[in-house]
């Protein structure tokens, strides 16, 4: 797998967007209920059915939605010992994932959303800052700062 893109590795990068970890997404949805005579009322913004024994009168039942997606994961340590620094500009946090601009959307998105979160090796994490990366001879990729995150806390 590959660590870093450069020029010479330019043309694995397909290979690599299907190889590298894959990681996980999650993000509060809400989808109208499916109850019969149930559901959402646009207009008074309240359910159509208040004894609603699917979604209990709220109209809307609450979920969760998940994307696969793959990144480059570095596991920021609290003293590195190494000569590869951060980019500048950028903080550092407990975890840097490295995205493609296809994937910039879904990560904006977990960064707006208040309960989302990214699971990496077993643990949450959400993001804190999006940073655009051009790189030479490779094109545009996303440096995406993230903090461990517990779920029950705020």
């Amino acid at each position: 797998m590959l660590n870093y893109w450069n020029g010479r590795n330019n043309s694995q990068l397909t290979l690599t967007r299907q190889l590298g970890p894959r990681l996980l997404a999650r993000y509060p949805s809400q989808q109208n209920c499916t109850a019969p005579d149930c559901g959402w009322d646009e207009f008074t913004q309240s359910a159509k059915k208040t004894g609603c024994p699917v979604c209990h009168g709220k109209g809307r039942i609450a979920g969760w939605t998940d994307y696969y997606f793959r990144a480059r994961v570095k596991w920021n340590a609290a003293v590195q010992l190494a000569f590869a620094q951060p980019t500048s500009g950028i903080e550092m946090g407990d975890l840097t994932l490295t995205v493609s601009p296809y994937d910039k959307e879904l990560m904006e998105r977990v960064l707006n959303l208040d309960d989302a979160y990214i699971e990496v090796d077993g643990k949450q994490i959400r993001p804190s800052a999006i940073q655009r990366l051009d790189v030479p001879t490779v094109g545009e990729e996303y440096q995406v700062v993230c903090h461990l995150y517990n779920p029950g806390e705020d």
